[in-house]
C-alpha cells in the first residue's frame, strides 16, 4: 500500500478577514483518515493511505461547512475548498462615515478604569485600532451617530479591528489567531475543532506565548478534561493578578475539581471584583458559579446579568453601553475621553497636513521608514513614526510558529499625492538573503506575510514605475531576493491590481535566471502576465509568461527562463491581462515568450491562452512555439 499526498487550500473572499478551518478527510467508508488545521488562502499538504476516492470537509470558525470530494492519486492532487459564499458581506453603513465614529480606549489603573491613548489606521470600512498600554486588560469603546456606544474588552497589546456589518452596525473583533480560532469554535459549542487546533497550537511554537494563548487553552482544559494540570492555572493566577480571566479559572478548578468551595469563593469573588472576564465564556461561567456559590443577590452579580443580556456575538465580551457606566471598579469619577478623538491618522491627535507632491510624499515616507528601522518593536507589537506630512503605523499579527504578518499603514494613503494607480512599493529585507516586496494598496496598507520574529535589516520605498500600471523590482546583484523559508530565491509581490507571487532564482550561467509565477485569480481562465528587465547590452527586454488558477497544484507556479540579465538593474512587473490581450504583443515578443516557458505548467497556461486569445494567427504562433 503506498501512501499519497494531496494539498488542501481553502479560498475565501480577497478581502475576508483570514479564518480557520479544521479539516477532515474521509474515505469511502466515512472513517476520518486525516486532519489538518488550515488559514483560508495557504494550502495545506496531507498524507492519505492510499490512492483512491475521498471527502474532504472544512469546518471554519464562522460556523461555515464545506465539503468537497475528489480522488487522491495524481501528482500535484490540490483539493480547493471554496468558503467565498460562506462569508459575510459587509457595507458600508447608509449614511454613515468613519470620521463621525468615536473610538476610546480604556484601561484599568489604580483600581479603576481610566481613558488611555490610542492609534488607528483608517481604510474604507475597516479600522485597525491599537491602545498605548502594553499590559492590563483594556476596553475599547465605539461611538457612532444615532446608535448606541458598544464596548469591547481587549486582552493586553490588543490588535482591534473594527468592521462594518450588514447589520448596519460596527463589530470589534480580533484579528483570526490560531487562540482566537479555539475560542471561537469553543465558542460555537465545537469542541473537536477546539481539541484540533489546540493540538496545533501546540507544535512548533519556540516564543512566549500570549495571555489569550493561555487563557484559550485553560478555558478548553477546564470543558473538556476532567483532571487538568492546576500547576498552569496557578501560573497562570500569580502572572496576571488582574485578569478577572485567570482568577475565574483558578476559582472555577478549585469548586469544581478540587472540592475546595473557600477557596472557589475567594477567587471568583476577586474575579467579580477585577471586573466583567474578557471572554464572553468566562462572563457565563463567572455568572454560573457565583449562583452555584449562593453569591447571586450581590448587586455586581446582577450587573453581570445585564451584560450577559445586552452582549453581543463573538468570543470577546462586548455589550452595549459606555465604558464608564457599565464596567467596574470605580472608586473614583474617570475623567471623560476627549471629544476630538473621531478617527483620522490617530486617536486623539489632530489629522496631519496634506501633501501636495508625490515626491515629497515619497520622502517623507521613506523617513517614516527609517524611524521604524531605528525604534523596531521591542516589547510591542506594533509602532509608529510621522515625518513632515506623512504618519506610519506598522504592527506585527501571530502567524502559525515562529513568524508574524507585518502591516504598514500610510496616512494620507497614496492616492491623496500620486496618481491613481500609482502605488509605492515596499521592500523588507529580513536577511541578507531574504528581500521581501509588498505594494501599498489606495488606502495606503502595505503586507509582508510570514516575516520571522527577529529584526529586520531594513524597510524601504522603491522608486517610481515607470508607468502607473507596473510595480518595480529590485536588482538581483546581491543574489537575494527574498524567501518565505525555503532556498529559493523569492519575492512576494501584492501590486495595486492583482496579488503575484514572484520567484526569481540564479542559475549556474551568469545573466540566466528562472522566473516562477503565480497569479491569484478567481477564474481557471489563462493569465498573461508581463515582465520587462535590462540585457547586459543594455537593451530592455519584454517577457510573457501565461498562467493559470490551477498552477496553486504541486509545482506551484509557472516557470520562464530568462537569459541575458543585467542583475544590476531592477525589473518591472505589469498587471495580469486576459488572453485577448495577446493581439497587442509583437509577434516576435510572443514567440520568444513561448519559447522561454519552463516547465509543464507555463506551456499548458500558453495552450490554453492559444485557444482563448480568439486570434487564429497567434493561437498557430503558439502552437508552433510549444510544439517545437
Amino acid at each position: 500500500m503506498t501512501r499519497v499526498q494531496v494539498r488542501l487550500l481553502v479560498t475565501a473572499p480577497a478581502h475576508a478577514p483570514v479564518r480557520h478551518a479544521v479539516i477532515n478527510i474521509l474515505d469511502t467508508e466515512i472513517r476520518t483518515v486525516a486532519t489538518t488545521v488550515a488559514t483560508t488562502g495557504a494550502p495545506r499538504t496531507v498524507t492519505l493511505p492510499e490512492a483512491g476516492s475521498y471527502l474532504a470537509q472544512a469546518r471554519l470558525t464562522t460556523g461555515a461547512v464545506v465539503r468537497r470530494p475528489f480522488w487522491a492519486g495524481d501528482p500535484g492532487d490540490c483539493v480547493l475548498l471554496d468558503a467565498s459564499g460562506e462569508e459575510e458581506h459587509r457595507t458600508q453603513l447608509p449614511g454613515a462615515d468613519l470620521a463621525d465614529v468615536v473610538l476610546s480606549w480604556w484601561s484599568t489603573t489604580g483600581g479603576h478604569w481610566t481613558p488611555v491613548d490610542g492609534t488607528a489606521a483608517v481604510r474604507e470600512d475597516t479600522v485597525d485600532a491599537f491602545a498605548s498600554p502594553d499590559d492590563g486588560m483594556l476596553a475599547l469603546q465605539v461611538d457612532s451617530p444615532h446608535r448606541p456606544a458598544r464596548t469591547t474588552l481587549m486582552p493586553p497589546r490588543a490588535h482591534a479591528v473594527i468592521r462594518t456589518t450588514t447589520a448596519q452596525e460596527w463589530r470589534v473583533e480580533l484579528p483570526e489567531t490560531m487562540a482566537l480560532a479555539l475560542l471561537m469554535f469553543l465558542d460555537r459549542g465545537d469542541v473537536s475543532s477546539a481539541r484540533e487546533v489546540a493540538t496545533r497550537m501546540g507544535t512548533g511554537r519556540t516564543t512566549a506565548t500570549s495571555l489569550l494563548d493561555d487563557l484559550a487553552v485553560a478555558y478548553l482544559l477546564l470543558r473538556t478534561d476532567p483532571h487538568p494540570d492546576p500547576a498552569h492555572l496557578a501560573e497562570l493566577r500569580d502572572r496576571c493578578p488582574w485578569s478577572s480571566d485567570a482568577a475565574l479559572l483558578h476559582g472555577w478548578y478549585a469548586g469544581s475539581i478540587a472540592g475546595d468551595r473557600a477557596s472557589a469563593q475567594t477567587e471568583l469573588t476577586a474575579a467579580l471584583e477585577l471586573g466583567p472576564p474578557v471572554l464572553r465564556l468566562g462572563l457565563r461561567m463567572l455568572y454560573d458559579g457565583l449562583h452555584m456559590l449562593g453569591l447571586g443577590t450581590e448587586p455586581r452579580t446582577a450587573q453581570l446579568r445585564e451584560l450577559l443580556r445586552r452582549g453581543g456575538p463573538g468570543p470577546l465580551t462586548s455589550f452595549a453601553g459606555t465604558a464608564v457606566s457599565a464596567l467596574w471598579p470605580m472608586q473614583t469619577p474617570p475623567r471623560t475621553p476627549p471629544r476630538h478623538g473621531r478617527l483620522g491618522p490617530t486617536l486623539n491627535e489632530t489629522p496631519l497636513p496634506q501633501p501636495t507632491e508625490p515626491a515629497a510624499w515619497r520622502t517623507d515616507l521613506a523617513q517614516c521608514l527609517t524611524k521604524l528601522n531605528r525604534t523596531g518593536f521591542l516589547d510591542s507589537r506594533h509602532r509608529s513614526a510621522s515625518a513632515g506630512a506623512v504618519r506610519t503605523l506598522a504592527w506585527l499579527d501571530p502567524d502559525d510558529g515562529d513568524t508574524s504578518a507585518l502591516t504598514v499603514t500610510a496616512t494620507p494613503a497614496p492616492s491623496h499625492g500620486d496618481s491613481p494607480g500609482a502605488a509605492p512599493t515596499l521592500s523588507l529585507a529580513v536577511s541578507a538573503q531574504d528581500h521581501r516586496l509588498a505594494a501599498m494598496d489606495r488606502h495606503g496598507r502595505a503586507v509582508f506575510h510570514r516575516v520571522p520574529h527577529r529584526r529586520w535589516l531594513s524597510l524601504t520605498v522603491l522608486p517610481p514605475a515607470p508607468s502607473p500600471d507596473e510595480t518595480p523590482v529590485p536588482a538581483l546583484a546581491s543574489r537575494a531576493l527574498s524567501a518565505h523559508g525555503g532556498n529559493d530565491i523569492l519575492q512576494s509581490v501584492t501590486g495595486p491590481h492583482q496579488e503575484v507571487e514572484l520567484t526569481v532564482s540564479a542559475t549556474d550561467s551568469p545573466g540566466r535566471y528562472i522566473v516562477d509565477l503565480t497569479v491569484r485569480t478567481t477564474t481557471s481562465a489563462p493569465r498573461i502576465v508581463p515582465l520587462s528587465y535590462q540585457t547586459l547590452r543594455g537593451e530592455r527586454r519584454q517577457l510573457l509568461v501565461a498562467c493559470r488558477y490551477r498552477a496553486l497544484t504541486k509545482g506551484a507556479s509557472a516557470s520562464a527562463l530568462c537569459t541575458d540579465v543585467d542583475p544590476h538593474v531592477g525589473w518591472t512587473l505589469r498587471s495580469a491581462v486576459a488572453a485577448s490581450n495577446l493581439a497587442s504583443w509583437n509577434a516576435d515578443v510572443i514567440s520568444d515568450s513561448v519559447a522561454a516557458a519552463a516547465n509543464k505548467i507555463s506551456r499548458e497556461a500558453w495552450a490554453a491562452a492559444g485557444a482563448a486569445c480568439g486570434d487564429e494567427e497567434i493561437r498557430r504562433l503558439i502552437d508552433g512555439g510549444l510544439t517545437d
